[in-house]
């Protein structure tokens, strides 16, 4: 079975909400989020179980996450438009911290590492609002509640304040 493209059909849905679509155009996409949620994941099993099956896939995806963070994406919401949606680079950087303490090699953990920090560093200067808090996407003063799990993948303590951009 394969899934369709998104196609929109001429009536209206619930409450008369419009418009109504079948299939899948996030199909496609590029969502960070996605691929950060596969390593959390991946490390849970890897932890809880003491094993590694798959790791061929998760070091495929956590590769796949260094080399192409800093791309638009189309974020957790699945929007038309790309940006660099704030919640898509904090759950890469969270993967690939969490992954990289089963990384097989010193240089794969090094490579992980390196690319975490590279994307703490975005975050810090292009993903906070002027008044500090966790913006949508970068240069955006639109906040995403999704930050509000930011402490639960450990990206940050759950008591982390900012003064806005300028240090």
């Amino acid at each position: 079975m394969t899934v369709s493209d998104e196609v929109e059909l001429d009536f209206t849905g619930y409450c008369n909400s419009q418009p109504v679509r079948i299939g899948n155009r996030a199909k496609s996409q590029l969502q960070l989020d996605a691929l950060g949620n596969v390593l959390l994941v991946a490390k849970l099993i890897y932890s809880h179980f003491q094993t590694d099956e798959h790791w061929s896939v998760v070091e495929k995806v956590a590769d796949y996450l260094a080399d192409h963070w800093s791309e638009a994406d189309h974020g957790i919401w699945e929007e038309e438009s790309k940006e660099h949606y704030t919640v898509g680079k904090v759950l890469a950087a969270c993967g690939l911290m969490h992954i990289a303490d089963f990384a097989k090699t010193d240089a794969q953990a090094r490579r992980w590492r390196a690319a975490e920090q590279a994307i703490r560093r975005f975050v810090a200067r292009h993903c906070l609002t002027s008044e500090g808090a966790y913006a949508a996407f970068a240069d955006s003063e639109a906040v995403d509640v999704s930050a509000a799990l930011f402490p639960v993948w450990a990206y940050t303590a759950p008591d982390y304040t900012r003064d806005g951009r300028d240090d």
